[in-house]
């Protein structure tokens, strides 16, 4: 091995400096972005579960913080839950920011070594190629000896190129499936001039008036609070969070009442939301 070394010439070190770097990135890359690891699959829950039964504390947040990347966005989510909306976006968006540059860590020097390897490989070459031009010049061709030091060191450096190349494309080609899944389905809202009722088939109907008040399949409730709303909901889908919510609203119900309708959908677990806004019909119409 130490004779292939230095066949291949001074440029031989940089080449398996950039590999031992490289591959010393790799591993631990692929040991941090394991997905049991980014996005725990049990870590949700979890959350939603301590949410129901009032158990969030500073104690718990601190710890949700620690667990993963997921964890402490969450965490962000349930520090900041009180805030304003535009307050707890920023919030979130900040962190989600500092996680993503923790979970690039490393990649731009991996980078750089991707597009400086190739090159001390091709330069290796050239130099090789060069020895033995000399060698033929000072020699003539008649001592093979003399042109094997220049014909082996291109050689040996390309190979070295292709071993670190190799390394690096099969890295980028691991890392770079992602999953979208999970995700909070919202359909658009539709103007419409149908009565707000109970559509056939839909197992649970959330209605806001005018004023801002709610209705759960049609049962008015006592007061447009948020924790009135969740107990009538919860009465309601017990606990199916599968259900598919329609959320109607009044053409001139406040953006806020709409907003803690989606909020308190959210918080329970709903993960399908259609959204439709109706218009009133005019008093005395037929």
């Amino acid at each position: 091995m130490w004779e292939i070394v230095r066949a291949g010439g001074p440029l031989m070190w940089p080449i398996i400096l950039c590999s031992i770097t490289a591959a010393a990135i790799i591993l631990e890359r692929l040991w941090t972005l394991q997905d049991k690891r980014v996005l725990p699959r049990e870590l949700p829950q979890k959350v939603w579960q301590l949410i129901e039964t009032n158990q969030i504390n500073d104690k718990v947040i601190a710890a949700l913080e620690q667990n993963s990347p997921l964890g402490r966005l969450l965490a962000t989510g349930l520090a900041n839950r009180h805030r304003p909306r535009e307050m707890l976006m920023e919030r979130l968006e900040d962190t989600g920011r500092h996680v993503v540059h923790e979970l690039e860590r490393f990649l731009n020097t991996l980078g750089t070594i991707a597009g400086v390897s190739p090159l001390l490989g091709l330069l290796g070459t050239v130099t090789g190629i060069i020895r033995a031009f000399n060698a033929i010049e000072a020699g003539g061709m008649g001592d093979p000896r003399a042109l094997s030091g220049g014909i082996a060191e291109p050689e040996i450096n390309v190979v070295s190129l292709i071993d670190v190349v190799l390394l690096l494309v099969v890295f980028f080609i691991l890392s770079s499936k992602f999953t979208d899944e999970g995700r909070l389905r919202v359909h658009l809202p539709q103007a419409s001039a149908v009565p707000t009722q109970k559509v056939s088939g839909e197992p649970l109907v959330v209605s806001v008036t005018q004023q801002g008040s709610y209705l759960v399949n049609q049962h008015e409730l006592i007061n447009s609070s948020p924790e009135t709303l969740r107990a009538a909901l919860l009465k309601e889908a017990g606990s199916n969070r599968g259900m598919r919510v329609t959320l109607r609203a009044d053409a001139r119900a406040t953006h806020q009442s709409v907003i803690t309708a989606m909020d308190v959908l959210g918080r329970l677990g709903f993960v399908e939301v259609n959204i439709a806004t109706v218009k009133e019909e005019p008093a005395g119409k037929p």
